[in-house]
């Protein structure tokens, strides 16, 4: 009889930032280390991450990281959760992401470098780790190579499963395994672990995902050269723009320092025929005028560098009115202004352009898809993962259609954790304390709360500068006040004699700010915030804004 549970860091009632962990017998698989893009408005914030305080804890259990699918929002929190954690600790994935996670590992970073333990499976083949047997195996979606995992354990297989789509294509580049799973569970799984994808669309996604008549299309308006903006992890659009180019005999770009490794590595495993491929290099762009090219980068970064792009700031690809442009990616939710901005740029140095047609679906499960892995392992428990909680309403609702039970579906929150015991849920739950973890430039954790809420303070608001003379020999403020104002107020006279009254108010009431300790000395702290308080309350009531008050307390015996 096993002891497992189940826990959620991340992914649940939102986007990416995916994280989920399995616990047998006191060993613990981690799922996943992911990250998702901020909100615009939050400044200086580059990726909010998942907490890994839980790992931390009990760091001497996991036996390993295993990486489904290796997209940047699945694998960008590993250096970090590496840095909090046994660093040699091994991360099992296929052949293709062990060159997208060495890639994150050798970038900039201020977090201590560590050289991964990155162990290679290969699919359909067991691997005991720790004191169980796990097998991957491959399955579609926009990465080659991806992989799903079973957990082997003595009340039946654990299967996980992030992003996938049902196809009876043939292609070795984007190859699937599903179908082989119940030679590996032996028909006894007792959970499926499984991304919600896009749930709520009633059908399979394939074929709805081939995209090569539209870009075929697009190549036919392009007087001269077809330029595609990629998410670098679509490298299934990636490829079908390398056949096309091809086929026409056009030379063909990638421009990108992230996805250029996986296009080699694809190439060198013979996973894609690259024979008649008219590879360019970058340095040529721009003397081509026929060609199809690439921009592909990761979601952090795309945006910025489109923006430089069609504004003509970039050393290496300049726009012409002749080019045809199309940004080959969904528009989401979140990301709609950043689009408009880009369609509005292009519009005005008059470029053709298009979007990606929303007919044309992202290469993750619909509800068909998710009813035919839950319908050919008929398992135990279904818990889904990654996705807005809405999404896993319409989850449950399509694979409650069939053979399964809503009692059957776990829902977990971020930080929920459920126990399984000899094959049943127990009714307990453990909520294990999280906080959302902000990354600031190269990956530094040094952001929290309270310092987004002072830079969105300054943005909206502006910033008072107070400077106080303090007399320590006498444990008292000088009646000597200096303010300094940013962003805060116009120069008109009316907004200028309002801050002199306000100035005026303060200084009379400043003696209300004052804290002493039973030893009568000047409580510093409590005084400053005092003094804060006050000032950004007057600030309230004449502007009906508050600004970020900073102050400081000059020592009187250095400006004697």
């Amino acid at each position: 009889m096993a002891k497992i549970n189940f826990l959620a860091l991340g992914g649940q009632d939102e986007r990416d930032k995916s994280c989920f962990v399995v616990e047998v017998n006191d060993e613990i698989f981690v799922f996943n280390a992911g990250v998702k893009l901020p909100p615009n408005d939050i400044s200086g914030i580059n990726a909010i991450i998942a907490d890994f305080s839980y790992l931390e804890a009990n760091a001497k259990k996991i036996k390993g990281i295993f990486v489904g699918t290796p997209s940047f929002a699945n694998v960008t929190g590993l250096r970090l959760l590496l840095s909090q954690i046994n660093p040699k600790t091994p991360i099992y994935t296929s052949s293709i992401g062990a060159g997208i996670i060495k890639r994150v590992f050798d970038q900039k970073s201020h977090i201590k470098k560590v050289e991964p333990n990155i162990i290679e499976l290969e699919p359909i083949k067991d691997k005991k780790v720790g004191s169980i047997f796990t097998t991957a195996f491959k399955i579609t979606n926009s990465l080659p190579h991806s992989y799903g995992y079973v957990l082997k354990t003595e009340d039946g297989a654990i299967v996980y499963i992030d992003e996938f789509i049902i196809s009876n294509d043939r292609n070795k580049t984007f190859d699937s395994q599903i179908n082989f799973l119940n030679s590996i569970t032996k028909n006894n799984t007792l959970a499926l672990i499984i991304g919600t994808g896009q749930s709520g669309l009633n059908a399979y996604t394939a074929p709805s995902h081939k995209n090569k008549s539209f870009y075929e299309d697009a190549l036919n308006k392009a007087n001269q050269r077809l330029i595609v903006a990629s998410d670098s992890s679509d490298a299934y659009s990636i490829f079908t723009l390398a056949t096309i180019a091809k086929q026409q005999t056009k030379p063909f770009i990638i421009y990108s320092n992230n996805f250029i490794n996986v296009f080699s590595s694809v190439i060198k495993q013979g996973l894609y025929n690259n024979k008649n491929l008219m590879s360019t290099p970058i340095a040529e762009m721009n003397k081509l005028e026929k060609a199809i090219i690439v921009i592909a980068d990761n979601p952090d970064n795309l945006f910025n560098r489109l923006k430089k792009i069609i504004g003509g700031e970039d050393k290496l690809l300049t726009i012409n009115p002749n080019d045809y442009f199309v940004l080959g990616f969904p528009v989401i939710a979140g990301i709609e202004m950043l689009v408009a901005n880009l369609c509005d740029e292009l519009g005005r140095k008059d470029i053709d352009f298009s979007l990606l047609p929303k007919d044309y679906l992202r290469m993750v499960q619909s509800d068909e898809d998710c009813k035919h892995v839950v319908n050919l392992l008929q398992p135990r428990y279904v818990i889904p993962i990654n996705g807005l909680y809405k999404q896993e309403v319409k989850f449950t609702q399509a694979v409650t259609s069939s053979w399964i039970k809503n009692e059957q579906v776990i829902s977990l929150d971020n930080g929920e954790q459920v126990f399984v015991e000899d094959k049943n849920l127990l009714p307990k739950r453990n909520r294990v304390p999280i906080e959302e973890k902000f990354l600031s430039m190269y990956n530094a954790l040094d952001v929290g709360s309270g310092v987004i809420y002072e830079r969105l303070q300054m943005s909206e608001n502006g910033v008072v500068s107070i400077s106080f003379i303090f007399d320590k020999q006498c444990q008292k403020l000088l009646n000597s006040v200096q303010f300094k104002y940013y962003g805060v107020v116009n120069n008109g006279p009316f907004s200028l004699s309002k801050v002199e009254e306000i100035e005026a108010t303060f200084k009379e009431r400043m003696g209300e700010c004052l804290f002493y300790d039973k030893n009568k000395k000047l409580d510093i702290k409590e005084t400053k915030a005092a003094l804060k308080r006050l000032l950004a309350r007057l600030f309230e009531k004449k502007f009906n804004k508050r600004p970020l008050v900073l102050s400081n307390f000059i020592d009187y015996t250095t400006i004697k």
